[in-house]
């Protein structure tokens, strides 16, 4: 990729040329590269790829498993933490295309509550579209050192309703909290939450 600076001599170009070359502008960068037609074989290892696509799609605009603001700001502050440069969206299906190329089948999880987030206990609960006991909580002092584990409080009965007590807390601590689908080879998470300990 070629960065420009005043292309064929204007202040600015996009758009392709002849055919040949295409000028754009990517981040604030310009730039020109050659015009090419993508190739589109239509694979059948194409058309599953899509199917994800289009499944994580519909999940995200799902109108009973729906995903609050809350769910949606967690999804963000995941996004913010990874290495890559994402949306809360763009790490939602990411999440789910990479659980399913892995071979996992992973649960819609949605609507997180964040209840009596008070010292000592906080209670945080979050839905599942499916029944399942595959659903854990981690948490800790930062978005990227969750080190502790927290198993369901309703035991290890599948549910769709997943709630977690998270103890020993002390009024003004700020806590991050995930959390997760367990089955083996999925990835996907609520995101991270935040809250502030209350006394």
């Amino acid at each position: 990729m070629s960065k420009l600076s005043g292309p064929l001599f204007s202040l600015s170009a996009s758009g392709q040329l002849a055919k040949t070359l295409v000028f754009a502008k990517w981040k604030g960068v310009d730039y020109a590269r050659q015009y090419v037609i993508p190739a589109n074989p239509n694979s059948a290892a194409q058309q599953t790829q899509r199917g994800y696509l289009e499944t994580a799609l519909a999940q995200w605009h799902d109108v009973s498993s729906v995903l609050i603001a809350l769910d949606k700001t967690n999804l963000n502050r995941k996004a913010s933490v990874s290495h890559l440069i994402l949306s809360g969206f763009n790490q939602y299906v990411k999440m789910y295309i990479d659980s399913r190329v892995a071979g996992a089948t992973p649960n819609q999880l949605f609507n997180t509550i964040e209840a009596a987030v008070a010292e000592p206990d906080a209670s945080i609960t979050i839905a599942t579209a499916a029944a399942t006991a595959s659903v854990v909580l981690r948490w800790g002092t930062s978005a990227t050192s969750l080190i502790n584990i927290v198993n369901r409080t309703e035991g290890g009965a599948p549910g769709v309703l997943h709630t977690f007590a998270i103890e020993d807390l002390v009024a003004g601590q700020v806590i991050f909290y995930e959390c997760y689908d367990s089955t083996a080879s999925s990835v996907r998470t609520g995101g991270i939450g935040r809250f502030v300990v209350t006394a």
